[in-house]
This record gives structure tokens, sequence and C-alpha cells, in this order.
């Protein structure tokens, strides 16, 4: 299966990462099937998600909103979250012990690993691995997409940008 977001999901993802940089930022995605694919049309940040070791929203009657209203035309059940790196660690997109309690079974997280960096080049996203990479304005980024198979196990999906 191959996840497939549009270049506007993708500058979304990242805007949403950047923003709250020393901390993470949790959201859904909204989907819709293409036929072995699935193609990620938007994002809906949640700026007052708080986790311990889950994902609580704060405000539930926001999550029941915009699921609501999003819900009637797409499905809405897959998630992205970041993660924020120093300069000295190595950028890593790989979920997490609480990253695999969190996702629900036969659903996909994508991963926004961040990392700001003393360096202003800006190198467009390109495909790596499994996955996206690039640099923009300081900051490295790279994103790769999860599936939880079984209690302990998730498999790497192929993330890519429709042209």
């Amino acid at each position: 299966m191959t996840i497939i977001i549009s270049p506007q999901v993708l500058f979304t993802l990242i805007c949403q990462a950047v923003e709250p940089f020393r901390q993470e930022t949790y959201g859904y995605l909204i989907i819709s099937p293409k036929g072995q694919n699935q193609m990620v049309e938007g994002a809906i940040s949640y700026q007052t998600a708080n986790r311990k070791g889950y994902y609580k929203i704060e405000d539930s009657m926001r999550a029941e909103r915009v699921f609501g209203w999003a819900g009637q035309t797409r499905q809405v059940v897959d998630g992205f979250h970041s993660h924020t790196y120093s300069p000295r660690q190595q950028l890593c997109a790989k979920p997490t012990d609480t990253d695999i309690e969190d996702m629900t079974k036969e659903h996909f997280e994508i991963i926004c690993a961040l990392q700001k960096t003393k360096r202003r080049y800006n190198k467009d996203w390109y495909e790596k691995e499994l996955g996206l990479a690039g640099a923009i304005n300081g900051y490295r980024f790279l994103l790769r997409c999860w599936k939880k198979i079984g209690a302990r196990e998730f498999k790497e999906l192929k993330l890519k940008v429709r042209k």
C-alpha cells in the first residue's frame, strides 16, 4: 500500500510541526481510498492536545465538531504527529513505544521528524527510502508513514507526494 499526499498537505504537515517546534504536534488526516492506495486530502491539527502516555484532547467538543463536519464527506481515521530533534541528534521518524501504543490497529500514522539547523539551505522534498525528506529555511524534515498490524507490531508504508 502507498500513501499519497498532495504538496499542500506536505506543506501543512511541516508548518504544523514547525509552529510548536519544541513540543509535539498532533492531528488527524482526511483520507479517501484510491484502489490499493490511500490519498491524504487534508490534515487537521489539534493544538490543544497534550500527551501523557496517550493522546488527550483537552476540548473533546472540538474533536466531535471536526469529525461531524469532515466525516460526512471523507474518512477521518488516520493521524500524524511530530518529533523534534536538536542539531546533535540524528533525525529519525520511527515510532516510539508510546507512539505504537497510541496507534489504532490497521490505521496509519505519519510522523514528521523536524530538526533546526544553523544552515539556511533549501532543498525541496525528495523521496528517501520509503519516506520523504528535505530542508526549508533552517529546518530539516523527514516524514515516514507507519501502520500498526499487531499489539507491538508495525510496518512502514511507502509515502509519496502527488505530482
